[in-house]
């Protein structure tokens, strides 16, 4: 991966191999495989390199989000924004 001074998002090498793969199946939603097709999850991570949600609740929310955005926008309720809030594990 590569990265310049003035870009804030880290990009792989065009030749490179991407270490995980993201998939959507309508029926099923999100799913993350790592290149050797081990399972793995998505997170949150915050400024400071700190996980502060991961699993199947955040696979579930990003889902969400997606799948009520492009519904809105299908209906003409193009809003700018969507929310969704991974449900929370209780303590």
């Amino acid at each position: 991966m590569s990265t310049t001074s003035d870009e804030s998002v880290t990009q792989p090498e065009p030749d490179s191999q991407p270490a995980c793969l993201i998939t959507a199946v309508s029926y099923e939603g999100l799913s993350v495989r790592t290149n050797d097709g081990r399972r793995a999850t998505l997170a949150v991570v915050d400024a400071d390199g700190r996980v502060i949600a991961s699993g199947r609740d955040v696979e579930h929310a990003a889902w969400e989000a997606a799948v009520k955005a492009y519904r809105d926008f299908l209906v003409g309720q193009g809003h700018l924004r969507t929310l969704v809030k991974p449900a929370s594990k209780a303590d």
